[in-house]
């Protein structure tokens, strides 16, 4: 059974993936490139060009960047998107961030030794993150 929103955005991804560079001739190694540079193995890039399936959520932005695209352009562009205005689109609820005491609780972690250890090491990840995107961001600016 075909899906009418793959073959769409097959027929976009052709389109936009030669317009961006990419050779999609049968010895051009533009599937490949494309593959690599959005993180797809060559096989899911092929079966979405040939419109057979589409790409999954996570893997439409990298497919924008490839293309040199907004994501949302892209979508609305392929037709999986409506050209409603951003500003309309209702807003996601809010969750709250749990806390490692919480994540402990969550895993069933009771023992009092595991469960200092793991919320040390979440504290401590959490402070690495941290460091890294103000490294990012110091990058990004300087």
């Amino acid at each position: 059974m075909t899906n009418p929103n793959a073959q769409q955005f097959g027929a976009y991804l052709r389109e936009a993936a030669t317009k961006a560079g990419y050779d999609l001739g049968p010895r051009g190694g533009g599937r490949a490139a494309l593959a690599a540079d959005v993180g797809m193995s060559p096989s899911a890039i092929s079966r979405a060009l040939r419109g057979e399936t589409l790409p999954r959520p996570a893997q439409m932005e990298g497919l924008a960047k490839a293309l040199g695209v907004q994501l949302p352009d892209m979508m609305r562009e392929a037709n999986l998107l409506s050209d409603t205005n951003d500003h309309e689109w209702p807003k996601a609820a809010v969750r709250s961030v749990p806390t490692p005491e919480g994540i402990a609780d969550v895993l069933g972690i009771t023992h009092p030794v595991v469960r200092e250890n793991l919320v040390l090491d979440i504290e401590h990840a959490i402070r690495a993150q941290a460091r890294v995107e103000g490294e990012d961001d110091h990058r990004a600016r300087g």
